[in-house]
């Protein structure tokens, strides 16, 4: 296990001294102002209800099936997940002061483990979450870190492990009997909700030829030899590439070796400074291509490429350029 741990840190390490090294930073996140914000709290995910359900079919049917809306079922998610956390803290807590870290054995080591890396999880994404504002970049709704479900994948996947061993454990017996009936029925909850998403995921290719990662692999396929002859045709020009989707320049600062402009909303300014001629290779998706629109008016802008929903632009900007 220590050994296991040791290697883990290494190769974490490892991958986020490369990436800081070829993409300027270890991590990404969306910029944001720095301050106190607690209120951002209040979005907080349901995670302890999402680990038994997969909410977006649930909400969808609700919508269908009852007067809620599917805003209204988020809100009773919420409220559901405001019981169901408390009542998990308290019993953590009754298992912990029970067992006293005393003589513990490969089970409880597991437990401890789950614990620790879930509580690091949790207290990470509230103190970033209360250190950053909202992020607003319309017209996505606004976001903060403790909304975002995939952040929980440890305590929800621990919890999840936790309710498979109780359920076959031998100790299941010596559980009062609401305690295994709620059990069982969360196993169900996991079980249905899991053949559902095997259901979904491999009908997927049949119903729908174009998901949206597959159009982001084809851009890349697209846009690598489209940016290899756009610099080949301009030799010593730089190339700075930028796009209104963030993930895109993380690609090409890693991937392409290609500086990139993480403000994007800079390209609208008439002026850009400059010290050298460089050559901007922009990509735009359709529907938010709008938040580019000043650099899109620009008359050095032209349109070098175009695949699914999204659009590729160049421009040369030289110094002191209007």
């Amino acid at each position: 296990g220590t050994a296991m741990l040791v290697l883990l840190t290494v190769l974490i390490g490892g991958l986020l001294a490369w990436q800081s090294k070829a993409g300027g930073a270890a991590t990404y996140y969306l910029a944001s102002e720095k301050g106190f914000f607690p209120e951002n709290l209040r979005s907080f995910n349901p995670f302890v209800l999402y680990t038994f359900i997969n909410p977006d079919p649930t909400l969808v049917a609700l919508e269908r099936a009852t007067p809620l809306s599917y805003a209204q079922g988020l809100g009773l998610f919420s409220l559901v997940n405001a019981i169901l956390l408390p009542a998990l803290l308290v019993i953590i807590a009754a298992w912990l002061w029970k067992k006293r870290f005393r003589n513990p054995d490969q089970a409880d080591h597991y437990y401890y483990i789950n614990l620790l890396g879930s509580g690091a999880t949790i207290a990470t994404l509230v103190y970033l979450s209360v250190t950053n504002a909202y992020f607003v970049d319309p017209p996505a709704p606004p976001w903060t870190f403790v909304q975002q479900t995939r952040y929980y994948s440890i305590p929800i996947f621990a919890l999840q492990q936790t309710v498979f061993v109780l359920l076959f454990s031998t100790k299941t017996g010596k559980l009062a009997k609401w305690m295994r009936s709620s059990i069982k029925f969360a196993f169900g909850l996991v079980l249905v909700f899991s053949l559902h998403a095997v259901y979904f995921t491999v009908g997927l290719p049949f119903k729908r030829p174009h998901l949206y990662s597959e159009n982001e692999l084809d851009l890349i396929k697209f846009e690598r030899p489209l940016l290899k002859k756009i610099i080949a045709a301009n030799p010593g020009l730089p190339v700075v590439a930028s796009s209104d989707y963030f993930l895109f320049n993380s690609y090409t600062a890693i991937y392409e070796g290609i500086p990139s402009i993480e403000d994007y909303h800079i390209l609208n300014l008439d002026t850009l400074t400059v010290s050298k001629p460089i050559l901007l290779f922009v990509t735009l998706l359709d529907r938010t291509a709008f938040r580019a629109r000043g650099f899109l008016a620009n008359p050095a802008t032209v349109q070098v490429g175009r695949i699914h929903n999204f659009s590729i632009y160049t421009r040369i900007v030289y110094p002191a350029q209007r």
